[in-house]
């Protein structure tokens, strides 16, 4: 995947090897190259020292020390002449190179700057076409090289720039992606290599996606008479309809962040006493892997804030079901199966995460609607339901489809 994202080149983590815009004597300088030496320390600059310099377009390898990543590549970009003495082919060799260069080294996640446009002076939205292209056409020709390549840019104009150049790719049809992801057998091997680590680079973006659905949006739509798909989820019991949905679901065992969870419920409920600094609580839940006893730990938290939990709540199913939905490719399949259908959590008893209601009570035998969403509300009861945990599942639903395409 290629992704272009605003941040500190050397403070990005899960990549194993970052790329420097150095000059051709390798002994640091300004800009990226000055950042970079000064984050690794002393000792860049003395492995450097042995390598003869680089001359334009070539790129070369050293470790990286205090860095968090294994390696460093450093590459020379050419000054900008007014685009008249090669400078665009240079700058698509340094790409090229520093790509061949992490083949060569066993590298599959790279992060690049932007080469060139800082103190080289190359504009920046010639440099951004030259260097997404020419990374998208090798990645095409080395299919299986690389998991992630990153442009890390500093200010919000550069990374807008690139995100454009990408988009420019994507909209052709060409992206890397793209053109991967039409033969099956590749598109199986990605789902299967998604991780975590690697999708939490969209975290400046996943506000849109968090509350993207929430139960106004629905009514909206209800009432203004579109017809829509419905598919509803429960009970996490063996043989329950769409059971793999439901937060107390145990299958394969969820990872997140180094961390292993039997259910999404007990990384909710985790999550919950750490977030209210209840480490007591948190040993407990973590230490126990029934559903039933996570929620009941979670409802003994001290120092629990209702309007606090209500802004965090939904934040934390996401990361949840994401950690889910990457760590078994059956239910991410499931998933993305149900299209654009509305994902109702179809509980009688839960009128917050699900919808009050049965199935048999919302929907009618053709699938339509029974009840109209704003009058959702748990038995003797007229407070609005919410289906928190359906209008999330569908967020990510729509965040996995962003990445591997319609």
């Amino acid at each position: 995947m290629i992704f272009a994202i605003k941040g500190d080149i050397t403070k990005i983590t899960d990549v194993q090897a970052i790329v420097n815009a150095a000059n051709e004597s390798l002994l640091g300088g300004g800009g990226v190259d000055g950042a970079i030496h000064y984050a690794a320390g002393p000792e860049l600059l003395e492995e450097c020292r042995t390598l003869g310099g680089c001359r334009m377009g070539e790129a070369k390898i050293t470790k990286a020390y205090n860095l968090p990543c294994d390696y460093v590549i450093h590459t020379v970009g050419p000054r900008w002449h007014g685009g008249s003495r090669g400078e665009a082919d240079t700058l698509r060799d340094c790409y090229i190179n520093s790509l061949k260069v992490a083949i060569d080294n066993g590298i599959r996640t790279i992060a690049f700057p932007s080469i060139s446009t800082g103190a080289f002076g190359y504009p920046v939205e010639e440099a951004a076409s030259v260097a997404v292209n020419a990374v998208n056409e090798f990645l095409i020709e080395n299919s299986d090289k690389f998991d992630d390549v990153y442009w890390i840019l500093f200010d919000n104009y550069t990374c807008s720039v690139y995100d454009k150049a990408i988009k420019n790719i994507q909209d052709s049809g060409n992206l890397y992606l793209d053109v991967m992801l039409k033969n099956p057998d590749i598109m199986d091997a990605f789902l299967e290599a998604i991780d975590l680590g690697n999708l939490g680079v969209i975290a400046p973006h996943k506000d849109k996606y968090i509350y993207r659905y929430d139960i106004n949006w629905l009514i909206d739509k209800a009432n203004s008479g579109e017809k829509l798909k419905y598919v509803t989820f429960w009970k996490a019991d063996e043989g329950c309809e769409n059971n793999y949905f439901g937060q107390w679901y145990s299958g394969k065992p969820i990872v997140i962040n180094g961390r292993e969870y039997a259910t999404a419920e007990q990384y909710m409920m985790s999550e919950k006493a750490l977030l209210f600094n209840d480490l007591e609580v948190y040993e407990k839940i973590m230490k126990d892997p029934d559903p039933h006893n996570s929620k009941a730990l979670g409802r003994t938290v001290k120092n629990f804030n209702g309007d606090l939990w209500d802004k965090c709540f939904r934040e934390i199913i996401f990361h949840g079901n994401l950690g889910k939905m990457q760590s078994d490719i059956k239910i991410l399949n499931a998933l993305l199966e149900t299209e654009d259908a509305v994902l109702v959590e179809a509980s009688p008893t839960d009128d917050i995460y699900g919808a009050g209601m049965e199935k048999k009570d919302l929907l009618n035998p053709d699938g339509t609607l029974k009840v109209l969403p704003q009058n959702w509300h748990k038995k003797d009861s007229t407070r609005q339901a919410e289906n928190n945990l359906g209008f999330v599942l569908m967020g990510v639903r729509d965040l996995f489809r962003d990445i591997v395409g319609d």
